[in-house]
């Protein structure tokens, strides 16, 4: 399917990977000794195997004992994962450790930024889908799977006589005769 391309869609995996403040542990560590190797805001993953788990430095303060650590497990993925996998993986795992080829880890994702992110992308879709439909001459209308019309142009209402404002909400055949 041709047509225009759009500047601007989903962010890309690699362009949300966090690199900073972030730490992987291999072998137990005293939280004591932790909370002194740490700054503010860190992201600790502690990698056992095959087993990933990650804590963030404020889960630390509170205890000095090692068992008590609230370790969440986590999956550990490339950073060509598919977007929407990621998405399933962040239902699951509000922080996800990102690793290269060769299995070093690059950084991480946080939930709450790729939401964020994805939020900001679908707003900038908007404002570009309602600023094409609402300049455009065509007519244009599209109903959803209930037969509501949702959009009604400038164009379709020039050619139809039919005012968004009357249609848009309600089925067109209201309007207009089945056969058409």
């Amino acid at each position: 399917m041709g047509g225009i391309p759009l500047k601007h869609r989903l962010p890309k995996i690699k362009d949300l990977i966090e690199t900073r403040n972030f730490m992987i542990l291999t072998e137990a560590i005293d939280p004591i000794k932790l909370r002194k190797k740490l700054s503010n805001n860190e992201i600790v993953f502690y990698k056992n195997h095959e087993r990933v788990f990650v804590l963030s430095t404020d889960d630390i303060q509170n205890t000095d004992n090692l068992d008590q650590l609230p370790w969440k497990k986590t999956v550990v993925i490339p950073p060509s994962e598919a977007f929407d996998r990621v998405i399933h993986h962040l239902y699951e795992n509000p922080i996800i450790l990102v690793e290269d080829d060769s299995d070093k880890p690059i950084g991480y994702l946080h939930a709450s930024e790729v939401l964020r992110q994805t939020y900001q992308s679908y707003q900038y879709l908007q404002a570009y889908f309602e600023t094409m439909i609402e300049t455009m001459d065509a007519s244009v209308s599209i109903i959803d799977k209930e037969g509501k019309t949702v959009v009604w142009t400038k164009g379709a209402e020039q050619i139809f006589s039919v005012k968004q404002e009357e249609i848009v909400g309600r089925s067109m055949s209201d309007f207009f005769p089945h056969h058409m």
